[in-house]
């Protein structure tokens, strides 16, 4: 109800050159019938007929346009529907996929219109395959060692390249090893091994990660704690 030139003006988006500023998925639904859309005129000694023109160029990065069909005595006759995208977000595989699934909602609310919403499943056999099983498929091969031993393997192999970032303090793998070997000696000598837990009370940092592997190589376990906890759980953990 509100001219849509007034929305733009009152919401003021900011403006940008790839996409519309304020939705970029629409859908249109023509139920006058398919025939209004290329609606016939007559005048004198002149027959005139509609055609849609089409510029080339979408609009939004997806549009579906749906129209109802109508037989020659105005009966319903199905409704067609196309899909428009953007070829700089989507292939016509992709394109062709949303299409299909929507196509495949809709056939799920006609057939069972009671039908709760979130029981109408998008996926066909095909997409639940693939979702489920081939893209979850990522078995491969695991060394059997700890953590802290790929860690060094790691550093052995690539000691000068970066491995840790935290604001301006960077750390290489040689470095970052390094300090978590003198602080595991140092918890080593006050006894961390083996089924010991170490409470790490450290805000997101080098630090932490420091203190987090150096746990590890003394061979306990540790324990974060977020200081910003209050003391009373703090101090029960």
């Amino acid at each position: 109800d509100v001219p849509f030139e007034r929305l733009v003006e009152v919401l003021n988006p900011a403006r940008s050159i790839t996409r519309h500023p304020l939705f970029q998925i629409l859908i249109t639904w023509h139920n006058a019938g398919h025939q209004a859309v290329r609606s016939t005129t007559q005048l004198p000694d002149l027959a005139v007929d509609g055609h849609s023109v089409r510029t080339g160029v979408v609009r939004f990065d997806l549009r579906f346009a749906l129209a109802d069909l109508r037989g020659d005595e105005g009966a319903a006759a199905g409704i067609r529907g196309e899909v428009e995208y953007s070829a700089d977000l989507f292939d016509q595989e992709t394109a062709q996929s949303l299409a299909d699934r929507f196509v495949r909602v809709l056939e799920a609310v006609a057939a069972a219109p009671d039908r709760p919403v979130g029981r109408i499943d998008v996926l066909d056999e095909t997409d639940r395959r693939r979702e489920l099983v081939d893209w979850n498929d990522t078995a491969r091969d695991i060394p059997e060692a700890t953590l802290p031993e790929l860690f060094e393997a790691q550093a052995a192999r690539s000691p000068d390249a970066p491995a840790l970032v935290d604001g301006d303090t960077s750390l290489t793998y040689a470095e970052l090893n390094a300090r978590a070997n003198r602080l595991a000696r140092v918890l080593v000598g006050r006894g961390v091994g083996p089924e010991r837990f170490v409470a790490i009370v450290l805000p997101r940092s080098a630090e932490n990660v420091v203190a987090m592997l150096a746990v590890l190589k003394a061979g306990g376990a540790y324990v974060p704690v977020d200081p910003e906890y209050p003391d009373e759980r703090i101090a029960h953990m």
